[in-house]
């Protein structure tokens, strides 16, 4: 009974690692961002959607990735006016270099900066 007790407190405590270990790979945030820290795109954009309930803003450009800044609308971006400015035009993107779980492909990329030309419309990146 003994081996028995030990193989399960063996599995147990694997198994709560393995889910602790999960959760953080999961919750870790993006933190402040340096340009080392981004990858660089350049595209056509295609597509702009706000959503009122997280305050995003979604962006797709030609190469099919998409992309979000977090809580635009709350920093001040509107969906109109990146519309009107960027719609059909060529910016590029830097997004964090970040792997969760739960996107383990990278579908969703966070935007640390947007720049259409020589303006920047939006930056969180550190210098």
């Amino acid at each position: 009974m003994s081996i028995k007790r030990s193989i399960f407190k063996g599995i147990a405590i694997l198994f709560s690692v393995s889910f602790i270990t999960l959760i953080v790979l999961i919750l870790r945030p993006i933190t402040t961002l340096y340009i080392d820290d981004c990858i660089e795109v350049t595209g056509t954009v295609n597509y702009i959607k706000a959503y009122d309930k997280s305050k995003d803003i979604h962006i797709r450009i030609g190469d099919g990735g998409r992309y979000y800044i977090n809580q635009g609308l709350e920093r001040g971006l509107t969906e109109i006016d990146l519309i009107s400015t960027i719609m059909s035009k060529e910016v590029t993107i830097h997004y964090a270099d970040h792997w969760t779980p739960l996107d383990p492909k990278r579908i969703g990329r966070h935007v640390a900066r947007v720049t259409y030309g020589e303006e920047v419309l939006y930056d969180e990146i550190k210098e």
